[in-house]
């Protein structure tokens, strides 16, 4: 008696290719190429984990540009989209030169608002480092723009915050620094 047997290969490289394809357009901010607000939110919940678990603190800095929507609508879109590409850049190498660690969470939150997440750090050390960002922002000069200026707002992780919570804080204290200039 023989046994027969029936054998098909597929090769699944291109359903692999594309699959990591997919993971990355929705990681990344596809302009900015920081992690995406999808990123954030499926990160945030591992940085709670550990700050419960290790009882360690973390601050959320969330800042936007201020005046981007009038000038989009004066400069054109192109001249956001390269305000956007730059401020990105030069926080992340502000990050990079302030060896925050290689574990801060950098993010695009909105059209022209960011997320940046500092674990261990304290209100106090996340308040200066967003501080010395709004410095080199302003440094930041476009031709047909001028200097470019951001608001933040800053929080610290609290006993019993969730992501909407430390989110909501750091919203509120940007809207008090945009009201006050």
């Amino acid at each position: 008696k023989r046994n027969y047997y029936l054998l098909s290969f597929t090769n699944i490289t291109r359903l692999e290719s594309d699959k990591d394809i997919i993971r990355k357009l929705a990681d990344y901010d596809a302009l900015t190429n920081i992690y995406s607000r999808v990123k954030f939110n499926e990160i945030f919940p591992l940085y709670m984990e550990r700050s419960d678990r290790f009882d360690e603190t973390f601050s959320i800095i969330l800042f936007d540009i201020d005046h981007f929507k009038l000038i989009n609508d004066t400069q054109g879109h192109n001249i956001g989209d390269r305000i956007l590409i730059e401020l990105t850049s030069i926080v992340k190498q502000r990050l990079k030169e302030l060896k925050i660690r290689r574990t801060t969470l950098f993010s695009r939150w909105g059209g022209e608002e960011f997320v940046a997440l500092l674990p261990t750090a304290p209100l106090n050390i996340a308040a200066d480092i967003a501080n010395k960002i709004r410095i080199n922002i302003e440094q930041l000069e476009i031709d047909t723009v001028g200097h470019v200026n951001a608001s933040f707002g800053v929080s610290e992780i609290r006993e019993g915050d969730d992501m909407e919570s430390a989110i909501s804080r750091a919203d509120k204290a940007l809207y008090l620094a945009k009201d006050s200039g």
